[in-house]
Formats: structure tokens, sequence, C-alpha cells
């Protein structure tokens, strides 16, 4: 039998403020975690995991409605961890308390919120490299290899 989502083994982890701990199962250490998580929790209250099939869609609030079976850092810690453990939902399954199909409904919704945010981000941009940074890597790469030279041009390709 499975716990209550707010009992499962990552809360263990999660309470612990162990930095090693939360790295091995979402890839980040607190600070970071964190600070993903202030950006993706406004986007999680925003939307709901019910949606059409193709769109995330809003949440309507209604009077009364039923609290969320899993809160937002539950629901990014299982994105991270699920991009740790190679997809395997076992072991997810076993890490948050959660069956299969919650798993899945969960997992698809926030990985969604997740792309959105991380799409939204400016620092998550790929962004070529200044001339001046070019030009630091292009010393310390010739210094370690001096057969090598190379020449502005070919770092465009």
């Amino acid at each position: 039998a499975l716990q209550d989502p707010n009992r499962a083994p990552f809360w263990k982890v999660f309470r612990s403020n162990q930095d090693d701990a939360l790295v091995t199962l979402c890839g980040f250490n607190f600070q970071f975690f964190m600070e993903l998580h202030d950006i993706f929790q406004p986007l999680y209250e925003k939307y709901t995991p019910y949606s059409d099939g193709v769109h995330i869609t809003r949440v309507v609030r209604k009077g009364g409605q039923k609290k969320r079976s899993v809160n937002s850092i539950s629901c990014l810690g299982l994105v991270l961890a699920w991009t740790r453990t190679r997809g395997s939902n076992m072991v997810l399954q076993m890490l948050f308390g959660l069956t299969s199909t919650v798993l899945s409904t969960w997992l698809r919704f926030g990985r969604r919120i997740l792309i959105k945010v991380l799409c939204q981000h400016p620092k998550a941009e790929i962004t070529m490299p200044s001339d001046e940074e070019l030009n630091e890597f292009t010393t310390i790469i010739e210094r370690k290899y001096p057969r090598l030279k190379i020449h502005g041009e070919q770092w465009m390709g």
C-alpha cells in the first residue's frame, strides 16, 4: 500500500536538508531547487493537470474546491527525479507515494509547467558567448594545447 504523498520518501529527503541527497535524487541542491520552485509555483497554481489532453488549462476557482494531492514542491521534485531515474515510473511511485495513473497525470503536468517556465525565463536561454569570453576561451585552450591554434572565425563553425 502506498503512503500519503506528503509522507513519501521524497519528503524524507527534502526535509533532511542534505544537499547531497537532493542532488542525487533531483540533480539540484536546495538553493537552486528552491530558486527553480519560486518560478515554477506561480504557474503550477495557475493551471490544472486535468486538461483537454492537448493543452494545459487554467484553474477555475470554485468554492469548496478540493485540495491538490500533489503540491508544487512534490510536482517539481517528481519532474526532476524523473529526469534522474531515466523515467522509471515504478521507482517514482515508491518515492512519491502515487499510483501509476496519478503519477502519470502529475508528471505530464509538471513537465509542461517546467517547460513553460524555462521558455519564459531569461537565464534559461541559450546564448553565444561574448567576444571577450571567446578570446578568454581561446587563450585557455591554446595554453593547454599549444599545437592547436584557434582563430576567431573557427568558433562560429
